[in-house]
C-alpha cells in the first residue's frame, strides 16, 4: 500500500517537473524568440544556397568569391524583386479606373 503511494508521488514528481520544463522552455523561446528567428531564417538560407556555391567551386571560381557572388545576388534579388512588385501594382492602380474616381449622380448640382 505506502509503495503504491510513494510510486504516485514520483509518477506526479515527474509529470510536475516535465511540464515546468516545458512551460520553462516556452518562457525562454518567448524572450528570444526575436533572435531567434533570424538565425533560424539565416541557417535555412545558407543550407539552401550551400549547394550554389559547392557548384561554382566546382567549376573553379575560388570559394570566397563565390560566396561573394551568391550573396550579392541574394541581396539585389530581395532588394529588387519587392520594388519590381510596387511598381507594376502602382502602374496597374493608376491604369485601372477608380471607383471612387467616379462622379455620383445627383450628389452635385450645376448652377
Amino acid at each position: 500500500m505506502i509503495w503504491l503511494a510513494v510510486t504516485g508521488v514520483a509518477f506526479a514528481t515527474i509529470v510536475a517537473l516535465i511540464v515546468a520544463l516545458v512551460w520553462g522552455l516556452g518562457q525562454v523561446l518567448n524572450v528570444f524568440a526575436p533572435v531567434i528567428w533570424p538565425l533560424a531564417v539565416a541557417a535555412v538560407l545558407a543550407c539552401l544556397l550551400d549547394p550554389v556555391v559547392e557548384f561554382l567551386v566546382r567549376k573553379r571560381v575560388p570559394r570566397m568569391r563565390a560566396i561573394v557572388i551568391v550573396t550579392v545576388t541574394m541581396i539585389t534579388c530581395i532588394t529588387i524583386i519587392p520594388i519590381s512588385r510596387r511598381r507594376t501594382l502602382t502602374r496597374t492602380t493608376l491604369m485601372t479606373p477608380s471607383i471612387h474616381m467616379r462622379p455620383i449622380r445627383g450628389c452635385c448640382h450645376s448652377h
